[in-house]
């Protein structure tokens, strides 16, 4: 699972409130499949929607589906 805070992302706000990795993270995902990894983003805009553990948990359920069966329920909320 990688976690990405603002610094992971460009972003153009006058034309649009998107945000696409940069360079190096782009690189490091790329590195990291290569050696056989599957990568999980967990992008700073999504995480800090979520405003309970119920979200939380939820959110975790999704993007990590059945690869770690009971993972989110031992995550606390940071």
């Amino acid at each position: 699972v990688e976690v990405d805070g603002p610094s992971h992302y460009l972003r153009n706000a006058a034309e649009s409130e998107d945000f696409v990795e940069n360079g190096s993270t782009r690189l490091k995902t790329r590195l990291l499949e290569g050696f056989g990894w599957t990568v999980t983003r967990v992008p700073f805009y999504e995480w800090n929607r979520l405003h309970s553990e119920t979200e939380t948990r939820r959110y975790l359920e999704a993007k990590l589906g059945n690869r770690t069966t009971g993972f989110a329920a031992q995550c606390p909320r940071a």
